[in-house]
């Protein structure tokens, strides 16, 4: 079967998933990729258009094995799209086309575009395995080894990878062992691991009809390959199973070591039961804030991995309650430091809530808002101490929900939650992925009708992100806390 150097990012893509591996051989359909994913090839395309342009005369092989071995032979300065492909007595057909061969006195440096940022092995195995195989090849074909293997990350650094290739062979071998599989393996699933995978409709819907035990929120990848290994792969046969005396006890690996899963066990029980009921459980006080008005804040940033600043580009506030305010967005401008004045704007918009409302509480859904305050403090300065203050008025609602209920969900995502509380938005398509492509067109547009249209989308967008834990604050005041469960 034949094997390409691709096929390590299709492994390690997200979380490492053999299920993945063996679907793409069967001819599964895959989904449509988003407007995200559509990005990520966009930018891709560009990080290594521009490098190639900075690169001076090259000759472009089109990834044909023929014209590469010719362009070798003739010692050109820097080939693009170089091709690579050999018959392996055991391994079989194996090929890979780098981005560039790059002549270093008598031999070549193969180089490879990577929008990611961070270059470690558990963050990005999938660079080290390529770029080895891609050297492997070299070595097979040429009769000698490359002269470094380089990968130009998305924040501009030229790093080196070492040249192990027993280390790719290894994870190509047992991808091919993958391929070649009469029926599916098992993998677990898990809400965040499969978001963005192109089988999720696939694997999730198939995992919710079968009430897969690895659904539950604190059920690690570990302790369902546990489960698995005892015939329990579902939830109802977890409770029929064990107690929470008996599930204490289990243990599931963690790092390079076993650990019980304790404490742990109760929280699994419960979700397992609520799951199973699709009945909320109350397991504490559900206690919220006596305030007669609140601020949501929500905030729409950029990874770091994409070919832009890692930034905030959308700071949004809106009061609600006894004294509502209209919406208040402060957007990043372009340019490298174009989020400073979106950050100072919304320090304003900050400080007139303040002004009107005095220390209101300021409503999020996880960590990740006082994590974005956090750094635009120390990047670029607070500002009469409003920030400090609205750090100490963050009111994370996630932890609330966690610490006294119990929802029948696979996830405390709000996206999941406002659904469970009824809450509709208008804008059914959109999500995060599809504001920050939005976010990005818009600011690369020549059009500034189309640029402020596109802002105008993802204000609307940003808007029902704090319309909608508003109306989960409401739903939750409605279940009120009665008697545990």
């Amino acid at each position: 079967m034949p094997f390409t150097a691709s096929e390590f990012h299709t492994y390690y893509q997200l979380k490492p998933c053999g299920l993945r591996v063996y679907f793409k051989t069967q001819g599964q359909q895959e989904s449509e990729p988003d407007d995200y994913h559509k990005l990520l090839v966009r930018l891709g395309a560009f990080h290594e258009r521009r490098h190639l342009e900075s690169l001076g005369p090259y000759y472009d092989a089109r990834g044909d094995a023929a014209a590469t071995h010719d362009a070798v032979a003739r010692m050109e300065s820097v080939i693009y799209q170089p091709c690579m492909r050999i018959t392996d007595n055991n391994f079989g057909q194996i090929s890979g086309v780098p981005d560039f061969f790059i002549r270093e006195e008598d031999g070549y440096v193969i180089r490879d575009c990577k929008l990611a940022r961070r270059f470690n092995e558990r963050d990005h195995a999938e660079i080290f395995r390529q770029l080895e195989l891609y050297g492997w090849l070299y070595d097979q074909t040429f009769g000698r080894a490359p002269r470094r293997l380089e990968a130009l990350m998305g924040d501009g650094q030229l790093q080196t990878v070492p040249y192990n290739p027993e280390n790719a062979l290894a994870v190509m071998r047992m991808i091919m062992a993958l391929k070649g599989l009469p029926t599916e393996p098992f993998e677990p699933v898990g809400w965040s691991k499969c978001l963005d995978c192109c089988f999720n409709y696939f694997c999730i819907e198939r995992a919710t009809e079968r009430k897969n035990v690895a659904l539950l929120p604190a059920v690690d990848q570990g302790l369902a390959t546990v489960l698995h290994e005892q015939g329990i792969d579902t939830y109802p046969a977890l409770l029929e199973k064990y107690t929470e005396a008996s599930l204490c006890e289990v243990k599931r690996p963690w790092g390079t070591q076993q650990r019980r899963v304790g404490n742990g066990a109760k929280t699994i029980l419960l979700q397992a039961r609520s799951l199973s009921s699709g009945k909320i459980l109350h397991i504490a006080p559900l206690t919220l804030r006596p305030d007669k008005t609140l601020v949501m804040f929500d905030v729409e940033g950029i990874p770091p991995h994409l070919d832009y600043a890692a930034r905030t580009y959308l700071w949004g506030l809106k009061a609600f309650g006894e004294k509502p305010s209209a919406y208040l967005p402060a957007f990043s401008q372009t340019g490298p430091d174009g989020d400073r004045q979106g950050w100072f704007d919304f320090l304003d918009n900050c400080h007139k809530l303040f002004e009107a409302l005095g220390d209101v509480p300021f409503v999020h859904w996880s960590s990740y808002e006082k994590t974005q305050l956090t750094k635009y403090i120390t990047t670029y300065g607070d500002r009469d101490g409003i920030a400090a203050r609205v750090v100490q008025n963050l009111y994370d609602l996630l932890r609330i929900v966690e610490n006294a209920i119990i929802l029948p969900l696979p996830s405390y995502t709000l996206k999941l939650v406002e659904k469970l509380s009824g809450y509709n938005r208008t804008l059914t398509e959109a999500g995060g992925k599809w504001s920050m492509a939005t976010y990005i067109e818009a600011i690369e547009t020549d059009d500034p009708d189309k640029a402020k249209k596109l802002m105008a989308e993802i204000a609307k967008y940003n808007e029902e992100d704090l319309d909608a834990p508003w109306f989960v604050y409401q739903w939750l005041q409605s279940l009120g806390s009665p008697a545990l469960s």
